[in-house]
């Protein structure tokens, strides 16, 4: 049995009238060509710490088509920052982001595995003073872990 051609496939059947063939030209109005969009600056946020603001409740933009600071979702007034975590750092680290979850405040923000490693972050930073040695396991050593 023959296969058929592709082009046999695509050519419209039924009503020849409701279909327009490509290449030709259409009876419908075309469509508007898109608006490029200017730069804009990048708009002021408050600190995280500040914001209280849960994600997914955020404002509708004003008029002038940008965003308020405040209606961003805190997530995204972060630098993103891509690591390599062990299976088992992953692992325990969504654990205990839905324990947490489970008993705070129904108002706060979400707490999820990337608040946890900010949390860390900043705890080593506090910590900078103590940090020495040349490879990971001196560098743990170095501030008691």
């Amino acid at each position: 049995m023959a296969r058929p051609q592709l082009s046999a496939l695509l050519e419209p059947r039924g009503n020849q009238e409701d279909t327009v063939k490509v290449g030709e030209a259409s009876t419908a109005e075309e469509p508007t060509p898109p608006v490029p969009i200017e730069a804009t600056p990048e708009p002021q946020v408050e600190s995280p710490t500040t914001q209280s603001r849960r994600p997914g409740r955020a404002k509708a933009p004003k008029s002038n088509g940008r965003p308020k600071a405040d209606a961003l979702p805190p997530y995204l007034t972060f630098e993103r920052k891509e690591t390599r975590l062990r299976p088992e750092q992953v692992t325990s680290l969504n654990v205990k982001a839905r324990e947490l979850n489970k008993t705070k405040d129904p108002e706060a923000d979400r707490i999820t595995d990337n608040t946890l490693i900010r949390v860390a972050v900043d705890l080593l930073l506090s910590r900078a003073g103590d940090l020495t040695g040349g490879d990971e396991s001196l560098l743990r050593k170095s501030v008691g872990l």
